[in-house]
């Protein structure tokens, strides 16, 4: 029955000389915990008060003294005499847990501490000092079970900050998991990092039932709610996903990254004004957040607003000039303005930043049409060549390359390149029919699809598609309204033969924000719907509304300056 707020958000208002009633305001609490430490030699005196938040009353204070290895024994005494004054009994399974996060040395415990809050910084310098810090917390106290969770929670955060494969994560963060769970096995934070690995190794039954396991033995469990809001949000369940991060938001009320979490759920189930709310107090949390910047971003092309989706991934790249999808999110949309030397120049300056033409499969796509955009079929093929694509086994450079390939009529490479594409090892069982992808527009069984189909192979171009369709349904009713799904099921239906679907579904995308001209003017998925008037007018009537945005758009605003070196 007990609610209490996550670390991050209640020591926003440390050393603040803040009203109480105001930090409850905040928060969103009833009571708040005020304390003291004080040491001397290696006795630790800490002397606590729960204040009521509505009139700012002490309704209890107390002191304590422990010898330096007893602090979080000393931490179980406070929760209970707090427990007890808000009339309240810890359960076993609490109890349980608090033992079970004790370290047999101070200092390790104080390493942790620093360790954890270094990584909840959300950087890449913050996570690889967070690393040696577990480690170090570990090297002191080789049974401490908490911060082996949390060196394989700082792992896993590489796969983001560090491009690192998630099976070579994998192999270093499982021995950490299993050794805790040997020491430690009511955990909640155990449950909750391996859930989140399993997440992302797409054992879709496993991550679910830990998480679920996690935030059952922890309902204050920000970390539990977090993740289990993130598994729902990147499998197309954005109804789940909200509900979870808006727990995980109750939780930890200050945590800009959750507002930005919420901003995404919210925009996949086209609820723009609450999502543009949730955007607008993740910046203001955080206003040096990229994160927060790129996340608003994303809503504003969602809802077909790409001048103001470019304003804010300008402010992403001057807090982050490095983020490779921040530059190909660039690019498309400046691509889709019709723009292509404004995208071509774009895609040179990420080149720069990033030291890596191919830092992504959509950073490869985005180089790639901007060299067919300005020299045709010769530039392109220099491209490849000159970046050595040809020889690359990422399953989705590969799909990239067959997509470039169809746009520019070439349906035998592009076939070449899917085959190899479906063929290689690295392609994971959810990577054809990606939820995340999918909501953007992309999806590998559709390229699969079309070159199968230009060359002759209807069958194995009838089963792809058949494939695509079971997702697009399940996302649909999953609450999805992203004009990604909607452009999917118009290129579906158009492959299919079905040009009033595809219509429908393309008129449905359009209503949603698509704004994709240029480039459904030259793909061949809507070949059969050129010579239709309806389809001629439907591109006239976003073409114009494509233009009227670019007249409003400042020049600085679609340049993209190199960064400062």
């Amino acid at each position: 029955m007990l609610r209490v707020v996550a670390r991050s958000s209640a020591f926003a208002f440390r050393d603040r000389q803040t009203d109480v009633r105001e930090i409850g305001r905040q928060l969103g609490t009833t009571h708040v915990l005020e304390g003291s430490l004080r040491r001397a030699g290696d006795v630790t005196r800490v002397s606590v008060q729960l204040i009521a938040t509505r009139d700012g009353y002490s309704v209890w204070s107390g002191s304590y003294d422990t010898a330096g290895t007893n602090v979080i024994q000393m931490q179980e005494e406070v929760a209970r005499a707090v427990a007890s004054n808000l009339e309240l009994r810890l359960t076993d399974v609490t109890i349980a847990s608090l033992s079970e996060r004790r370290s047999s040395s101070a200092q390790a415990y104080a390493t942790y501490l620093v360790a954890r809050y270094h990584q909840q910084q959300r950087t890449k310098q913050d996570n690889e000092r967070a690393i040696e810090l577990y480690r170090e917390a570990i090297n002191l106290d080789p049974g401490f079970a908490l911060a082996q969770v949390g060196l394989a929670y700082a792992y896993l955060n590489q796969r983001y900050f560090n491009d690192r494969p998630i099976a070579d994560i994998a192999r270093d963060a499982t021995p950490l998991l299993e050794r805790a769970a040997q020491q430690a096995p009511r955990l909640a934070d155990l449950y909750v990092v391996r859930g989140a690995l399993e997440t992302e190794l797409l054992l879709h039954d496993a991550a679910l039932r830990d998480l679920h396991h996690a935030d059952a033995l922890n309902p204050n469990s920000r970390e539990a709610a977090s993740e289990l809001g993130f598994y729902y949000l990147v499998n197309g369940q954005p109804r789940d996903a909200l509900r979870y991060y808006s727990h995980a938001a109750d939780l930890d009320p200050l945590d800009y990254n959750l507002a930005a979490q919420r901003c995404t759920a919210l925009a996949d189930l086209g609820q723009y004004d609450g999502a543009a709310a949730a955007c607008a107090r993740s910046r203001s949390l955080n206003p040096q957040s990229a994160w927060s910047y790129s996340v608003s971003s994303d809503l504003e092309e969602a809802r077909g607003r790409l001048v103001e989706a470019l304003r804010w991934n300008s402010a992403a790249l001057a807090r982050s000039p490095d983020a490779e999808d921040v530059y190909a999110q660039r690019c498309h949309w400046l691509l889709s303005l019709g723009l292509q030397e404004r995208a071509r120049e774009s895609y040179d300056t990420a080149v720069v930043a990033t030291g890596n033409a191919n830092a992504s499969p959509w950073l490869s796509w985005v180089g790639l049409v901007t060299a067919y955009a300005g020299g045709g079929l010769e530039a392109l093929h220099q491209r490849i060549a000159s970046q050595r694509l040809a020889d690359a086994s990422d399953p989705g450079v590969l799909f990239e390359l067959a997509n470039v390939e169809l746009l520019a009529g070439e349906p035998q490479a592009a076939r070449a390149f899917a085959d190899r594409g479906l063929a290689s090892p690295e392609l994971r069982p959810d990577d054809l029919a990606s939820p995340w992808l999918a909501r953007t527009g992309r999806a590998y069984l559709l390229i699969a699809a079309a070159a199968h189909q230009a060359t002759g192979d209807a069958a194995g171009a009838a089963q792809q598609l058949t494939a695509l369709t079971a997702l697009l349904d399940r996302l649909t009713a999953a609450g999805m309204r992203r004009h990604g799904v909607y452009e999917l099921q118009a290129q579906v239906a158009a492959l299919r033969g079905d040009a009033d679907g595809a219509m429908r579904a393309l008129l449905g995308a359009a209503d949603q924000g698509w704004r994709e001209v240029w480039l459904a003017e030259r793909e061949p998925y809507f070949t059969t719907l050129r010579p239709r008037a309806d389809f001629r007018a439907l591109l006239e009537r976003v073409r114009a509304d494509n233009e009227a945005n670019v007249r409003t758009l400042a020049p600085e605003a679609a340049a993209t300056r190199p960064p400062k070196t």
